[in-house]
């Protein structure tokens, strides 16, 4: 069996050195990073800095080389499209990587790619790889991916949260619209009684 990219720490952390001079990093501020982690470790505090730099490290390397990893899957994909063999899975599995994992990296690329507004895919860029993901599928609403880059959704239940509330509004403004639409049925010898009234009347 072919050894992954990711088979070692070691090899993976190669990988990142190499893209961090290919790849443009956003420029950002530690504050602006770390507002995005949650850090409620039970650790003294010369440790929770040291973990706060080395997340910091983490995120600008892991972030920009998972835009592109997206980057390079989409264009293999675009190539490989009319082969209808199954090549291009084939070939994301023998580099380790799964399916989900491939499509999401796409789906992540394509997203920061769509915002053409450069503040915009630094806030992007800014988020927790699980929550750039969670804002990248398309069933996730336009204002709720607004309200995660805005910093007033944190969190990847808050977004799900967020979407089942809107998923739930939606169907019920549904239930809404087709019990207006249905008629009331009235029996043959209600109408006929109402007929016969009016008549007399």
């Amino acid at each position: 069996m072919a050894l992954s990219i990711f088979d070692s720490l070691e090899e993976a952390n190669e990988e990142l050195e190499k893209l961090d001079h290919e790849v443009a990093i956003p420029h950002m501020s530690k504050e602006e990073i770390l507002k995005n982690y949650d850090f409620s470790f039970d650790v003294d505090k010369e440790t929770l800095e040291f973990l706060k730099e080395q997340t910091v490290k983490v995120h600008n390397k892991g972030n920009t080389f998972y835009t592109e990893l997206g980057k390079i899957f989409k264009e293999t994909q675009e190539k490989l499209a009319n082969n209808k063999t199954g090549v291009f899975k084939k070939w994301f599995e023998s580099l380790g990587f799964t399916k989900d994992t491939t499509y999401r990296m796409i789906s992540r690329y394509n997203h920061i790619v769509a915002l053409c507004d450069d503040i915009k895919v630094k806030d992007f860029e800014s988020l927790p790889l699980s929550i750039s993901y969670e804002i990248s599928k398309e069933s996730c609403p336009e204002f709720i991916r607004e309200k995660v880059l805005n910093g007033q959704i944190k969190t990847k239940a808050e977004i799900k949260k967020a979407i089942k509330e809107v998923q739930e509004k939606k169907s019920k403004a549904e239930e809404i619209q087709e019990a207006e639409i249905v008629e009331e049925k009235v029996p043959y010898k209600k109408k006929k009684k109402m007929i016969s009234e009016l008549s007399t009347k």
